[in-house]
């Protein structure tokens, strides 16, 4: 997926009636996307004009917790929307800095790889974060269990510079798929 310009995701984002302000996460899923694959885009936008950081990530879960989900409602997988400041800071299972739901985050919750529809559901533990620590991941596997997951540490760290340096405590999050 190339990485979207500020018009572009400007109209997206009207289109569904949203127009953003502050330092906020656009995450772009890859509607032709593959399973395991770090195929998505998350933005980081100032207001509706500025494109501050961009990077592939996913915001689906590896085929490993699809096909077994944790979760006995099924595991989770983010569902098109938005959440106004929806995301805080916190700790990926009390590890390192991530961003952390302060809000019930939308999604649809499959029981099985094969499951086509979803159950809609809420989760509070859909988290956005990094894959590997020390190199860019190419196979999502286990890496995400719904969470929005960063391939490249070194993007992630900058993403977690910038919010870090806004000033902001939440973050509005919004996911549209193109």
């Amino acid at each position: 997926m190339t990485i979207p310009t500020a018009a572009e995701l400007v109209i997206l984002l009207r289109q569904r009636g949203i127009v953003p302000t502050g330092l906020h996460l656009v995450l772009c899923r890859n509607k032709a996307g593959k399973v395991d694959a770090f195929d998505d885009m998350a933005v980081w936008m100032r207001g509706d004009a500025e494109i501050a950081h961009a990077a592939r990530c996913t915001t689906d879960p590896g085929k490993g917790p699809r096909m077994d989900p944790k979760n006995p409602k099924g595991c989770a997988v983010w569902a098109e929307g938005q959440v106004i400041d929806g995301l805080g800071f916190g700790k990926h299972h009390g590890d390192y800095e991530c961003w952390v739901p302060v809000k019930p985050i939308p999604v649809l919750r499959y029981d099985s790889l094969t499951d086509a529809t979803g159950t809609p559901s809420t989760s509070m533990t859909t988290q956005v974060h990094r894959a590997s620590a020390t190199h860019e991941s190419t196979v999502v596997a286990g890496w995400s269990e719904g969470c929005a997951v960063y391939a490249n540490p070194a993007d992630f760290g900058v993403a977690l510079r910038l919010a870090k340096a806004s000033g902001q405590r939440a973050f509005t999050v919004t996911l549209v798929g193109r």
